[in-house]
């Protein structure tokens, strides 16, 4: 699904209805933005990321890599055109508000192979960075819950997550020359001023 960039008629999609379902108990969903942009180079998110209800997760590279700037939205990361976020509402599908990126560049993690030697591996993709904002998210609930003893409404989630989140700086997209992308529209997350706000 996460090369899924076309319209779908998500209302009526078993997804969505989990997804709503999950939403109503202030349960948050996170999920990858997709990786389609450097092979397909088309605008938009994945489906379901641009299901209105979801934290939708870009990656980042949290360091400088050849020609990209440090910090940079990740080549293969699905993003949208700035001129889509004044679109009337029905024109909106492939774009989400909750839209944040995170490290997932070459990020570095435990190794999951059957190969004993290696303690390490290194990964990359939109769904790395779904596992960061997921991270986030119970670090988050964990000291909401010791400072209110309750569940952290998915409103606060959301709410916190964008303040503690940081501009772009405004980079060109080099696979894409013909178009611009904004990057003031895109956040990417800060952990330490994220949960700082609670």
């Amino acid at each position: 699904m996460d090369a899924k960039t076309d319209d779908s008629d998500i209302g009526n999609h078993k997804i969505a209805q989990i997804i709503n379902e999950l939403s109503e108990h202030d349960i948050p969903v996170v999920v990858s933005a997709g990786n389609a942009f450097g092979y397909k180079n088309k605008d938009g998110l994945g489906y379901p990321a641009f299901h209105p209800s979801v934290i939708a997760a870009g990656a980042h590279g949290n360091f400088r890599l050849n020609n990209l700037p440090y910090h940079s939205i990740a080549p293969y990361s699905q993003r949208y055109l700035s001129s889509d976020l004044f679109k009337p509402l029905s024109g909106m599908k492939k774009v989400n508000s909750s839209l944040i990126y995170a490290p997932g560049l070459f990020s570095v993690s435990l190794n999951n192979s059957n190969d004993a030697t290696k303690q390490f591996s290194v990964t990359s993709g939109t769904s790395v960075s779904a596992a960061v904002i997921s991270g986030t998210i119970l670090l988050m609930q964990e000291k909401w819950n010791s400072i209110h003893s309750g569940r952290m409404p998915l409103t606060e989630i959301r709410s916190k997550l964008k303040a503690g989140c940081e501009i772009f700086q405004n980079v060109s997209s080099a696979i894409v020359p013909t178009r611009t992308y904004d990057f003031r529209h895109y956040t990417k997350i800060n952990i330490f001023k994220t949960l700082n706000l609670i």
